[in-house]
């Protein structure tokens, strides 16, 4: 097996390689949270500002309704993700938790019922019409 060098190039910068190990621990500890309100939810991404002291963890579910009741409640359960995180990352300081619905959720869901008006909006072609890309067939 080769060594790494010690000073070899990383493939991606050190906030990206924590965001995904921080949602990999959070996801699993979400499994182990036994708590009644909270509903299905999943974590969709990890970001952590570039002096490594706080992460921003977001949430979806089915509903935003659903994803915000969950921020509250894993808000209650902050110490035991963070308990994780202290376990399995290898960090010298645990960076605060802070739990937000995830906008992008919200905002996709915007941008297909706007599709939707505009497909249920358009104007069906005319087969009668003569227009561009129709062509006459004069021996049918």
């Amino acid at each position: 097996m080769a060594k790494r060098r010690r000073n070899a190039p990383r493939d991606y910068p050190r906030t990206a390689r924590l965001n995904e190990l921080l949602r990999e621990i959070l996801a699993s500890e979400l499994e182990r949270v036994d708590d009644d309100r909270l509903g299905w939810v999943s974590i969709s991404g990890v970001e952590v500002d570039n002096e490594l002291t706080k992460a921003r963890v977001y949430l979806s579910a089915l509903e935003d309704a659903d994803a915000l009741a969950a921020v509250e409640v894993l808000g209650d359960h902050v110490g035991q993700f963070r308990k994780a995180i202290g376990q399995q990352a290898r960090l010298r300081k645990v960076p605060l938790v802070e739990f937000c619905a995830d906008p992008a959720i919200s905002s996709g869901g915007r941008v297909e019922e706007l599709l939707a008006e505009i497909r249920h909006n358009e104007p069906s072609p005319d087969l009668d019409d003569d227009g561009p890309g129709y062509e006459q067939n004069p021996e049918l």
